[in-house]
């Protein structure tokens, strides 16, 4: 009874929208609102019938789908962004309905291609709700009846910044269809001839760089966001999509190189197609074959360092991501390394680190049988000072010694066995030890305020306590903490039995409970880097690899500058590296042909190498 008495009075209301309409085409502004909501809300539950009514309503009074006030007014959402917003048994047939009014009342473009106003959602269109529904055939109708395929989807909800509350796909349907997982849609969107593949988005990024950043390492991910980089890729392969830099400067090997993305890096990076028609698309080529042994050629035109935004500068000095070490393992990152190593920096390592050590030695010597004042002029910066007089030398002399000697750790990088150790050095005082002394100087400061304000001064106007001053105070509460100091500090208390209790509640919470906890931190970290001691190491040579060559002038960069220049297919010069490997995989796997060297051969032949560098080095 009562269902069958709400639609009758729907149908009394379709009535008298009908005769309000017709009549006076709907000038009240509180009968438009009443015709609009009721047709969104046919168009959400699928009832076809009042949706027809409305449909013959807005027909007999002229009325098109896309005025005013049949939009949505805080967001802009049209009646067929509504249909597709609420999928029903009925939806394919409403959508064909409403594109038919619009296209019977001259209003059809404006309708499929009308976009979201608010900051939330600006610029997304039908087609984009369409896509994102996975609507394969209300797809297909938008794009026949001229639905704009580039348009940018450009609202809040869709930037990279916020990803944790939205979703980022690149603006355009073609990459929210990609991103998505929809092959057919992308064959779809990219057969009908008016998709631009090379469009970029506010941020420079292109339909590669929208599935790098959506990656996340994941089996099922990397498994389609890698077929579908490949599918566009081979369907474009005139259009040089990873040719395209964004704003950064970043084409979309270098973008995952920078987010970390491991398998797709990968991927990129050992791509390798067998038929003739998709050749030039590889950056591996394997030229021969004998069982498991096999000679393949990288491309390494965008990899190594003389290239702008080099991909191995990226990996190696981003320490926003966590995952470099596993980057580095990626051939042809890893032989690069290591001929690199094997070329010029073990020799240039070994004479740094010779030179360095005599420079040490010969600095320390000077100044610790230093006989006349004016023998500090060997070092710059205490020149001036030193030939003044001025003993504020020793302020710069002190630490310039400690300093020297320590950096000497630098240098164990090159040793395997040793570099490890400077690595967990670095991370207990940056971590462990600063949070340590943070809550220590909260303690010390806060108990050596307490104490000193209970101390005596001078008790019966005799002889005065020795622990007047705050900074005496905080001295003798340190030395107790290292369990150096006595308990003559609380002779001179006003209330003794109070200042030995905090006293001991000092003692229990520093030396007890902190410095404990210290240990136990630095224990658990000494650990975690022991079991990445290895990639740690090879991290830590490859920034003094790097840094050796920047050192490089020109010239010599150039003269060591590792591969050969090749012409793919197009003629295009590309730079190849030859890596032969044995059995395993494309990474990780197998055993390369290039061998470890221990650090006493470099030294045997760094100095007869010496000589034949020099004379490079005039030369040019």
């Amino acid at each position: 009874h009562k269902h069958n008495s709400a639609l009758s009075r729907r149908r009394d209301v379709s009535k008298i929208y009908k005769c309000k309409v017709v009549v006076a085409v709907a000038p009240n502004r509180k009968l438009q609102n009443r015709v609009w909501v009721d047709f969104y809300r046919s168009i959400a539950e699928g009832d076809l019938g009042e949706f027809d009514k409305f449909l013959q309503l807005f027909q007999e009074s002229k009325t098109k789908l896309t005025a005013e006030w049949l939009r949505d007014p805080r967001t802009g959402k049209t009646c067929l962004m509504k249909a597709l917003l609420n999928l029903n048994d009925n939806t394919q047939e409403m959508v064909e309905k409403l594109i038919s009014f619009a296209e019977a009342s001259d209003s059809l473009e404006q309708l499929i291609n009308a976009e979201y106003t608010d900051r939330e959602y600006k610029g997304q269109t039908a087609l984009h709700i369409a896509i994102e529904r996975r609507c394969k055939t209300i797809v297909q109708l938008l794009v026949e009846k001229g639905a704009d395929i580039n348009a940018k989807a450009q609202g809040r909800f869709f930037k990279p910044k916020k990803l944790k509350h939205g979703f980022y796909f690149g603006e355009l349907p073609l990459s929210l269809a990609a991103c998505t997982n929809q092959p057919d849609i992308v064959t779809l969107l990219m057969a009908s001839g008016r998709t631009d593949v090379r469009a970029q988005d506010a941020w420079g990024n292109c339909i590669l760089h929208a599935l790098v950043t959506v990656a996340d390492d994941s089996e099922d991910n990397t498994t389609f966001v890698t077929e579908m980089y490949d599918m566009i890729l081979m369907s474009s392969q005139d259009h040089n999509l990873e040719g395209i830099c964004n704003l950064r400067g970043l084409n979309p090997l270098q973008l995952a190189a920078k987010l970390g993305k491991f398998k797709i890096f990968s991927h990129i990076l050992c791509r390798e197609f067998k038929d003739k028609k998709h050749l030039n698309l590889s950056r591996k080529i394997t030229d021969w074959a004998y069982g498991p042994v096999s000679s393949s050629l990288y491309d390494i035109t965008e990899v190594d360092t003389n290239h702008q935004n080099s991909v191995l500068e990226i990996v190696v000095h981003n320490t926003k991501i966590q995952n470099r070490h596993e980057l580095l393992s990626v051939e042809p990152l890893n032989t690069l390394l290591e001929e690199k190593w094997l070329t010029f920096g073990a020799h240039m390592f070994t004479i740094t680190c010779i030179v360095y050590v005599l420079y040490i030695i010969g600095f320390t010597t000077v100044y610790y049988n230093q006989a006349e004042r004016y023998q500090a002029l060997m070092t710059a910066s205490s020149a001036v000072l030193c030939w003044a007089r001025v003993e504020a030398h020793l302020l710069l002399l002190v630490p310039a010694l400690a300093l020297g000697w320590i950096n000497i750790l630098y240098f164990t990088r090159g040793f395997k066995s040793m570099g490890i150790y400077s690595v967990i050095l670095q991370k207990v005082l940056l971590t462990d030890v600063l949070l340590f002394l943070f809550v220590y100087l909260l303690f010390l400061i806060g108990f050596s305020v307490a104490l000193a304000s209970l101390i005596d001064s001078c008790p019966n106007s005799l002889e005065c306590s020795p622990y007047l001053t705050f900074n005496t105070v905080i001295l003798e509460l340190f030395k107790l903490t290292l369990g150096l100091g006595d308990l003559q500090i609380q002779q001179h208390a006003k209330y003794p039995q109070l200042f030995l209790l905090l006293l001991g509640v000092y003692v229990v919470l520093t030396f007890v409970l902190l410095l404990n906890m210290l240990i136990a931190l630095m224990s658990e970290t000494v650990e975690d880097t022991a079991k990445e001691s290895k990639n740690i190491w090879k991290l830590q040579r490859a920034r003094m690899i790097l840094n050796l060559e920047r050192s490089l002038p020109k010239c010599l960069r150039r003269r060591f500058q590792l591969g050969t220049i090749l012409k793919n297919s197009q003629g295009h010069s590309r730079r190849y590296i030859r890596l032969v490997a044995g059995g395993g995989g494309c990474w990780g796997g197998g055993r390369q042909n290039i061998q470890s060297v221990h650090f006493t051969a470099y030294l045997s032949s760094a100095l007869r190498h010496l000589k034949d560098a020099i004379r490079r080095y005039i030369k040019c």
